[in-house]
């Protein structure tokens, strides 16, 4: 995780100060870590426990300086990868994308799966007046591209509570809503990237900068999923989160969890109507929208 602050690594000696750069190797490990509640004296016993068991030939000098690897030149963050890997798929190369991450996703997502048992619930909502039959997804032919399927390719849209399916359909005030609830009818297995994760102790580990870096993608799929799109950039922006979704369909899951910009809960996209079946509807008319907003001032200049 960490490595001696370096000219040409972290640093130019001709133009910089190493000491702007590096710090003691105990003082970022605390610092990133908290290995000690109380700071007091936390930098002599760190160091003393750094130290154990080294010969004097490799020791560790108390003024010698380290860096982060993420503060090197040349590394390159899982977070890099996505974002060039994303800008690819969306400007140069739509279906043989030069910065292919199949195989880096193939193996961190199985850490994300998640089970539903039957009679799971979920629930739809469609702005209008609609009859049961009408409350699953568009046919092939009317299919739009939406955060998780390309043009043409219709899945099921749903979320885990009532007011985040509302909340999805972007309703105006006095719209009708017609809100189905669905049940699972057999077990589904999704990838849940609805939250977070974080680790919690960095001595549980074998490969600790790899682990990490694993998490910082899988958090950052969560973030691609979750935030909110301009409608008229979508089918565009869209792209890299619907190549994610493919990708999931394609290792066999049923479907996908994601964390909902409009509303408190979660939304779900599931690739086959076959495991579930619309039990009730529920209609319902908007009587009012809320919106939460930061105003920022622009300065200018009186002619």
């Amino acid at each position: 995780m960490y490595a001696p602050t370096t000219h040409g690594e972290h640093y130019f000696h001709q133009i910089e100060c190493p000491t702007d750069h590096g710090a003691m190797l105990e003082e970022l490990i605390q610092e990133d870590w908290q290995v000690f509640s109380e700071e007091k004296d936390y930098d002599k016993l760190l160091f003393d426990i750094l130290n154990y068991h080294r010969e004097y030939y490799d020791s560790l000098n108390n003024s010698d300086l380290y860096s982060r690897d993420s503060a090197s030149f040349t590394y390159v963050s899982n977070i890099d990868i996505w974002n060039n890997f994303a800008d690819s798929i969306k400007k140069e190369n739509r279906y043989f994308c030069k910065n292919d991450l199949s195989n880096k996703l193939e193996s961190l997502l199985p850490k994300k799966s998640l089970k539903f048992d039957p009679n799971s619930v979920f629930y739809r909502a469609r702005i209008g007046n609609y009859t049961l039959e009408k409350m699953g997804p568009p046919p092939y032919d009317k299919a739009t591209s939406g955060r998780g399927n390309p043009k043409g390719i219709p899945y099921l849209y749903v979320a885990s509570n009532k007011y985040t399916c509302i909340a999805e359909t972007r309703p105006w005030v006095g719209a009708e809503i017609t809100i189905a609830t669905i049940h699972l009818k057999e077990p589904i297995e999704v990838i849940d990237l609805s939250s977070k994760v974080f680790l919690s102790s960095p001595f549980l580990m074998d490969d600790l900068s790899q682990n990490i870096e694993s998490i910082i993608l899988l958090n950052k799929l969560s973030d691609e999923l979750s935030k909110p799109i301009n409608p008229f950039e979508s089918d565009i922006e869209y792209i890299p989160t619907q190549y994610l979704t493919e990708l999931i369909k394609n290792l066999g899951y049923d479907g996908l969890k994601f964390k909902s910009s409009l509303g408190a809960g979660e939304n779900f996209v599931f690739f086959s109507l076959k495991k579930f079946e619309y039990i009730t509807l529920d209609k319902c008319n908007v009587s009012g929208v809320g919106y939460d907003y930061a105003i920022e001032s622009i300065p200018q200049a009186l002619c």
